[in-house]
């Protein structure tokens, strides 16, 4: 009898169980109906409970509040494009940083009469390409009112098309034969060079086929022995092929046919096939030693040139012992120097605080332009030194612009 009130219980023990589980996953079905239930406004109040990153107009109004020039301009230059907005460029006074900051703009808008406000006519020439040349569209060439302009318009959508038939309409004689020189050379077609009238133009576009197609009989063909030696030395330079050295007559441009082929491959014995003392022992010894890092190289050179290949291994190898192998009293501005190239490697300030006369100046400059800091500019001494080195900060981001440009070409 006593186990039928023990049975009970479990019972009643295993439905109170139930219970309790059933109404955990009806309490958690209902949560799930209420989170979708939710409105979009609570979930963006907690979105907005992040922390965002300052508005652009933030971003702007700091900019407002820098002193100095140079480092104003860079930071309108950034933010223009951000913003799509050209009256921002307005504000920026270096004339060069301002053309940029325009063409910036039109490479996001594709927006011809911007290029207007474009200063330098060699940029502005290649911001109406850059409009063009998406399409390419000659219609939009014909937009633009000064003819060296358009021409150079012309130029660029033969180029884009690949088609010498373009450059025709180009009634300047010189950029008529630039064009048929840049065709010839992207199709690599050293036929088109025979429409050229100019003497030198022709060489140079013969030069131009010939290193693209590796072809030194194409050379042959180039009457200027200046222009023959480069085309030569061109083609030496890409195929690395030491027989083609011979063949080049200025003894100073064979030894830099040399001299680069050493270095590449990285053979002394190259470089002891260079006649002149200068170019072998301060270009290819220093050179092969510096991408060897190999010290022991520079024992190979006399005494009065070691120091051009120690600077060299020093800061390939970042080890300012090296510099220190800088002995003579006459060159103690070398030893600065190369500490200072070593400081510009590892981007380091503390390896210019080792340096104690006026190139202490010279080291942190390079440092700011190795890190684009402008704030390592204030540590300059004398107010025009710190100067130039905000100038040069600003400058290295236009380096960085031409250099990354397809217009690099013509922008030089």
């Amino acid at each position: 009898m006593q186990s039928k009130p023990l049975l009970v219980a479990i019972i009643i023990i295993g439905l109170m169980v139930l219970g309790a589980v059933g109404f955990y996953f009806s309490q958690k079905k209902l949560s799930l109906e209420k989170e979708k239930l939710k409105p979009a406004s609570q979930e963006k109040s907690i979105e907005e409970e992040k922390p965002k990153p300052p508005s652009q107009e933030k971003i702007l109004s700091d900019c407002e509040k820098i002193k100095n020039v140079w480092q104003k301009d860079v930071c309108y230059w950034d933010t223009a494009p951000i913003k799509q907005d050209v009256l921002i460029c307005e504000k920026i006074q270096n004339r060069d940083i301002k053309d940029l900051c325009y063409f910036d703009i039109v490479k996001i808008k594709q927006d011809f009469s911007i290029c207007d406000k474009i200063y330098n006519y060699k940029v502005k020439d290649f911001c109406y390409w850059e409009v063009a040349k998406n399409k390419p569209d000659l219609s939009i060439c014909e937009k633009i009112q000064k003819e060296d302009e358009k021409f150079s318009c012309y130029w660029g959508i033969a180029r884009v098309k690949k088609d010498s038939a373009i450059c025709e309409k180009i009634r300047n004689e010189d950029t008529k034969e630039k064009c048929y020189r840049d065709v010839a050379g992207i199709k690599q077609d050293s036929t088109i060079c025979e429409k050229i009238q100019n003497s030198d133009e022709k060489d140079m576009c013969f030069e131009e086929v010939a290193k693209k197609k590796k072809d030194i009989s194409i050379c042959e063909k180039i009457m200027g022995k200046d222009v023959k030696d480069s085309c030569y030395l061109g083609i030496s330079e890409v195929t690395l092929d030491l027989s083609i050295c011979p063949k080049i007559q200025q003894p100073v441009n064979k030894d830099l046919c040399y001299e680069y082929i050493g270095e590449i491959k990285q053979d002394l014995n190259i470089c002891d096939k260079i006649q002149s003392e200068d170019i072998k022992f301060s270009m290819c010894y220093p050179k092969v030693a510096e991408v060897k890092r190999d010290l022991s190289i520079c024992e190979k050179i006399p005494a009065d040139r070691k120091t051009d290949c120690y600077k060299a291994v020093a800061v390939a190898k970042e080890d300012l012992s090296i510099c220190e192998m800088i002995t003579s009293k006459l060159e103690e501005y070398k030893k600065e120097y190369c500490y200072v190239g070593i400081a510009e490697a590892k981007k380091d300030l503390s390896i210019c605080e080792k340096i104690k006369s006026s190139m202490q100046d010279l080291c942190y400059s390079e440092v700011a332009k190795a890190m684009e800091d402008f704030s390592i500019c204030d540590k300059i001494q004398f107010q025009m030194s710190r100067e130039q080195c905000y100038e040069y900060v600003a400058k290295s981001k236009i380096e960085k612009w031409v250099k990354t440009s397809p217009y690099l070409k013509y922008l030089q």
